[in-house]
């Protein structure tokens, strides 16, 4: 009688863990939830520190009308420096990382909402209206009034009410 051999594959070890260990495995859709939280962290990081950069004639007219001493001025403008250049820094690594098949899955979507985010800030205003002059009238009106109300929000008052909770 001849011995077959049969090549274990990947799957052949997956179904193993999953025979073996059934508390430990990762079901795909869990990673799923982990990849979409990457995706918006990666968004919201990279959308931060553009704005920031972009605003910095602002973020000092701010922090010279703040309350802060001016002694504090310059340290501040250098931490948010540092926090630029380190976030820069640190998305290189996430771009170097991609090409390592270990670490791909940890870093594509991070890189890839860093880039939508890089997309959406750096669009031409043009581009942006000639987008909303596509949509229909009433995605606009609905726009023009969420707009306006977020605009009509007083601030002030909102700051005092949650600082009364505290």
């Amino acid at each position: 009688m001849a011995r077959t051999v049969h090549t274990l594959g990947r799957d052949d070890f997956k179904a193993r863990i999953r025979r073996i260990e059934r508390r430990t495995f990762v079901p795909p859709s869990a990673r799923n939830t982990h990849r979409k939280r990457n995706i918006l962290l990666g968004f919201g990081w990279a959308y931060a520190v553009l704005t920031l950069g972009g605003r910095a004639e602002q973020i000092k007219d701010s922090i010279k009308a703040s309350a802060i001493p001016i002694e504090l001025h310059s340290p501040f403008v250098a931490l948010l420096a540092s926090f630029a250049v380190v976030s820069m820094v640190m998305f290189a690594v996430h771009v170097l990382r991609l090409g390592s098949a270990a670490h791909k899955g940890r870093s594509g979507p991070l890189v890839s909402g860093a880039t939508v985010a890089i997309g959406l800030v750096l669009t031409p205003p043009s581009v942006v209206d000639y987008g909303y002059g596509l949509l229909d009238d009433n995605t606009r009106t609905i726009l023009e009034e969420t707009s306006a109300s977020v605009l009509s929000i007083d601030w002030g008052s909102l700051r005092e009410t949650m600082a009364s909770f505290e």
